[in-house]
């Protein structure tokens, strides 16, 4: 059975299906085994305030009963300063709320950008500041935290290009 996502609003409350596995959960920066999945892919910071640290997708998993696809990620700061995460926001789409909407996944066959769900409140549906509660920014020195993402990809896309701001891209990520 697919976890039921809920995320109350002011006025109302947007319910989303997610789409990890039955039994599954989403990282939270809390966790103990925050960071202890095997990585997939990596990418390598690419600008000034990401040099030194490290985005790796940890799963790309597409519910069998929903089609959502959930990303699970993590940055590793293996530098002696802290990371600001304020750029995984992204500009591309008004979000209403501070979530990491900037993360995209890029079918590079068709050339399709694809942005995480946004809630009928207009809330990506993602790790962000509102959710979890125990959400970490910035990344402090020497720590690894998960984040995650929901998007709404077609049943024939089977792998992505992963693009996190002020990272390279990560490319070829299958869906599983």
């Amino acid at each position: 059975m697919p976890r039921l996502l809920l995320l109350a609003g002011t006025s109302t409350l947007a319910l989303a299906l997610a789409a990890a596995p039955a039994g599954a959960t989403l990282p939270m920066a809390d966790d103990p085994d925050n960071g202890s999945t095997e990585s997939l892919e990596t990418g390598e910071g690419n600008q000034n305030q990401s040099d030194g640290t490290l985005v790796e997708v940890k799963s790309l998993e597409r519910s069998a009963s929903n089609g959502f696809t959930s990303l699970t990620w993590s940055v590793i700061n293996n530098t002696t300063g802290s990371l600001d995460t304020a750029d995984f926001m992204g500009d591309a789409f008004s979000y209403s709320d501070r979530g990491f909407g900037g993360i995209i996944l890029v079918d590079e066959s068709t050339e399709t950008d694809y942005h995480p769900i946004m809630d009928s409140e207009g809330s990506c549906i993602c790790s962000g500041d509102q959710r979890p509660s125990e959400f970490r920014s910035p990344v402090g020195s020497n720590e690894t935290v998960s984040y995650w993402n929901l998007y709404s990809i077609p049943g024939d896309v089977d792998a992505v290009t992963v693009q996190v701001p002020g990272y390279e891209p990560i490319e070829d990520v299958p869906i599983e």
